[in-house]
């Protein structure tokens, strides 16, 4: 999942997107996020992983889209968009709370 956040700058340079690459869930107990860095030529400038522990995973439901506002609220982005569609359809990250698509099957 890629997603345009708000300029993060670190010593490396400054990152405009924030890349999800993987998850690694223990069912119905936590779930370990593989992310990384990119600046606007994407190029790499951090990787790494963020924990989400059993009480936010019970929060998490079905909505992909708590999952990546998780991420990019532990690393301290603001979400602009996403560029990927989510779960087929063209709806974005963006729009108002509440509003996300149902997951598909």
């Amino acid at each position: 999942m890629r997603i345009k956040i708000q300029p993060l700058v670190s010593f490396l340079g400054t990152a405009d997107v924030l890349e999800i690459l993987s998850v690694q869930a223990v069912l119905s107990t936590s779930a370990t996020f593989a992310f990384r860095l990119l600046d606007r030529d994407g190029i790499a400038l951090h990787h790494g992983q963020i924990q989400m522990p059993p009480p936010d995973y019970a929060m998490w439901g079905d909505d992909d889209l708590f999952a990546a506002r998780y991420v990019a609220d532990k690393l301290g982005a603001m979400i602009v968009s996403i560029d990927e569609p989510y779960r087929g359809t063209s709806q974005s990250a963006g729009q108002a709370a509440g509003a996300a698509p149902t997951p598909s099957p």
